[in-house]
């Protein structure tokens, strides 16, 4: 996601895989509501790789918020432009998928929203063992989004001192 005062922040909200069994492992648009509220300091900037036009129009009839889009860059097969994209972010905002995953391994500022501490953190902790500037949040159940993205929008406020 890019933003206003060269605060420069992305956005990915689930990944390219959707099934009933992996749904509830990621923020549906409706669960972002504190998020976008922060666009007035904020530009957000679209990692979400596939087709996502329905999701970018959600954002702004919701929300009032344009999502900006490199409409001409195939996210998922051009690994190389979305990197590209990252390294001028300040901070990167993702589900647990592929795009949050490629911020944390190139070094980017990553905050990563899961409905469940994934496995890989070894246990309910907020920090990436791997990653020295990344954090994984979650809410107090599975399906606790709105306390899943209260605790992203205040370390994103911490971080970058909005």
């Amino acid at each position: 996601m890019p933003a206003r005062s060269a605060k420069n922040r992305k956005l990915a909200w689930r990944s390219g895989i959707i099934s009933s069994e992996r749904s509830f492992l990621y923020a549906g648009i409706e669960d972002l509501g504190p998020l976008m509220a922060l666009s007035d300091q904020v530009d957000f900037i679209n990692l979400q790789y596939g087709e996502v036009t329905e999701e970018l129009a959600r954002f702004k009839e919701e929300y009032g918020v344009t999502v900006n889009n490199f409409s001409d860059v195939d996210l998922k097969a051009d690994i190389e432009a979305n990197l590209a994209i990252m390294s001028q972010c300040d901070l990167v905002v993702s589900s647990c998928s592929a795009p949050g995953m490629f911020a944390m391994s190139s070094g980017r500022p990553t905050l990563l929203m899961s409905s469940v501490p994934p496995w890989w953190c070894f246990g309910a902790t907020p920090r990436v063992p791997f990653a020295k500037d990344a954090g994984v949040f979650f809410g107090e159940t599975s399906t606790d989004w709105e306390g899943t993205v209260k605790k992203v929008v205040h370390e994103i406020q911490k971080r970058l001192r909005l």
